[in-house]
């Protein structure tokens, strides 16, 4: 982006976001790559998040690495043929799989709850929301027509929770 306060060096100034367009509290480029790293810390070494912070989560997708996303999708397909008879395992890979497709985007709608996304990709909020509609159907708080099994709910949502910074161990393992 340019602009007023929208350099690498400049100080980002409610004058400068506001002829871009945006909200004066939303995070600069910069301070959003902070926020990124600062996620992907160990949950012990994350310290509190600023009120700033929490607003632009809100709008963030996935906060894993991309290299680290393909590495837990590679071992989730290998793990289908080695699990080929055991149905819960299976089960259980195919929601990583389902999790992490829709997290990407590449899929229109969430994995348990079927619900489109209002952004593409998913936003945390909407990630952190199917976490929390898989917990309503485990707890029976929502029923479903055809519920997913619980390995398969349990593979979205483990997922879903280390996508978005919730968990620091990646599913498969």
């Amino acid at each position: 982006m340019t602009g007023p306060g929208t350099g690498p060096g400049d100080a980002v100034t409610v004058a400068g976001m506001a002829s871009r367009g945006a909200e004066p509290w939303r995070l600069s480029d910069q301070e959003r790559i902070e926020l990124v790293r600062k996620l992907n810390l160990p949950q012990k070494e994350q310290g509190p998040l600023s009120w700033r912070e929490h607003e632009e989560l809100d709008l963030l997708p996935f906060i894993r690495p991309p290299a680290q996303v393909e590495a837990i999708e590679r071992e989730a397909r290998e793990e289908l043929t080695t699990y080929v008879s055991n149905p819960d395992m299976v089960d259980y890979r195919q929601g990583i799989l389902d999790a992490i497709a829709w997290a990407r985007g590449e899929r229109a709608q969430a994995p348990v709850s079927g619900q489109v996304a209002r952004f593409q990709p998913p936003t945390y909020n909407e990630l952190v929301n199917e976490v929390s509609f898989i917990d309503d159907v485990s707890y029976r708080r929502v029923r479903l027509a055809r519920p997913p099994s619980s390995f398969y709910s349990s593979g979205v949502g483990q997922t879903l929770l280390w996508l978005v910074g919730y968990l620091d161990d990646p599913p498969t393992r």
